[in-house]
């Protein structure tokens, strides 16, 4: 009798790469306005984020990010999915984004043109609000594929550093 496989609901984690990206891009419809409660930006709009002018919504929302992408490691364990296959299901939008976007880039940097490298940003959305957190490493270290890598490695982390502890919880119980 052949054993019957169940569907593991931990690689519905796969959808939260995109939930955050249609967060994201709802985010960059907001109108242009700047809004600051005397010297602390509260609001700034996304595509003029920078590391001296950085809002307190953009910090809590990469914060609520970090936390609820480190849950779904947790959700992994707690469902007994395998470390690495989780972390690649989970991730496969952004890997998907991350190799489109070095690709395309690479193309536009040696003679492409530019409509590639207006391609390549528009795959950059699979990182969903984790772009604010690469927007803030471009300001710092000016070069394109940095700051995917840098929105790859905090979500990777963040998701196997959530997973850990998930494991760890599961143990204590």
């Amino acid at each position: 009798m052949k054993k019957e496989k169940k569907f593991n609901v931990a690689y519905l984690t796969a959808l939260v790469p995109l939930a955050s990206t249609v967060i994201y891009i709802a985010l960059l419809m907001l109108p242009d306005k700047f809004i600051k409660l005397g010297s602390i930006a509260i609001w700034n709009p996304i595509g003029q984020q920078n590391v001296s002018e950085l809002s307190l919504l953009s910090v809590l929302i990469v914060a609520g990010a970090i936390y609820a992408w480190g849950a779904c490691g947790a959700f992994a364990a707690k469902h007994r999915a395998g470390m690495l296959s989780a972390t690649l299901v989970a991730h496969i939008i952004p890997i998907i984004s991350l190799a489109a976007y070095t690709v395309l880039k690479l193309i536009a940097a040696f003679g492409g043109g530019s409509s590639a490298g207006d391609t390549a940003d528009v795959f950059a959305l699979g990182f969903g609000v984790f772009n604010i957190v690469g927007s803030v490493i471009y300001q710092i270290v000016a070069v394109n594929v940095v700051e995917v890598l840098v929105d790859t490695a905090v979500m990777a982390g963040t998701f196997v550093i959530g997973y850990s502890i998930g494991t760890e919880k599961k143990k204590n119980k």
